[in-house]
Parts: structure tokens; C-alpha cells; sequence
């Protein structure tokens, strides 16, 4: 991977809201526009940490990207919340927008506790 390709990479986590401070992952959002978010619904294609190719159906009104591997899809909503998918099949919500040290340590070990992420966000449009 070339320097360029590395740097476009972290720009567009940037501009996605997707930092890393202190161990901890955070989404804020700030740079993305509304222009970004589906109008119409759409499949969203990934492999996920196993390497197997997986699919989700996005709504109108969402975007999706992988980190470490793991779906991250963001939602237009009024609330401020984190809804981590679990693969014991479970739901975990986080208020806000930074999920604990332990939850990132899962994403960035790519153990596969964790098969998706939902952000509930009104970005900065």
C-alpha cells in the first residue's frame, strides 16, 4: 500500500467521524454531509473477520463502512447512540458516541464478538 492510498484511508475516517483517542473507538461525525446518505435502499457488501462474503441491507437514510473488518452502519436519527450486534446473537446500546476500551479492544483484535455496528447520528450537514 503506497503512502498516498494510507492517507486517503485516515481522510475518509476522518471525514466519517471514526477517531481513536485513548484506546476507545468514537464517532463524531462532524465533516459528513447529508448528501452522503442513501436515498434509496441498497445492499452493502463486506467480508467480514472470518473472510467470508456478507451482505446488509441498508434503508434509505443510512451509510455503511467496515472498520477492522466490522460493518459500521450510521443512521439518521435524533438520538445519540451506539447498537452493538454481538455474534451470541444479542443486542448491546451505548449512549453517546465512544464505545468502552473493552468493546474497542474486541473490534481491534478482530475476534469476531462483534458483527456490527449502528450509529444513530445527526451529522454536522
Amino acid at each position: 500500500m503506497t503512502g498516498q492510498v494510507k492517507e486517503e484511508i485516515l481522510t475518509r475516517l476522518g471525514e466519517l467521524g471514526l477517531w481513536v483517542s485513548e484506546g476507545q473507538v468514537r464517532f463524531d461525525p462532524v465533516l459528513l454531509r447529508g448528501g452522503e446518505f442513501l436515498e434509496t435502499a441498497e445492499t452493502f457488501r463486506y467480508f467480514d473477520v472470518a473472510g467470508r462474503e456478507a451482505t446488509i441491507a441498508l434503508e434509505p437514510g443510512s451509510l455503511a463502512f467496515t472498520y477492522c473488518q466490522v460493518p459500521v452502519v450510521y443512521r439518521l436519527s435524533d438520538e445519540r447512540k451506539i447498537d452493538l450486534h454481538l455474534a451470541d446473537g444479542s443486542t448491546r446500546t451505548v449512549e453517546g458516541w465512544a464505545l468502552d476500551r473493552e468493546s474497542s479492544a474486541e473490534l481491534f483484535r478482530r475476534t469476531g464478538a462483534i458483527v456490527r455496528i449502528e450509529v444513530s447520528l445527526r451529522p454536522g450537514l
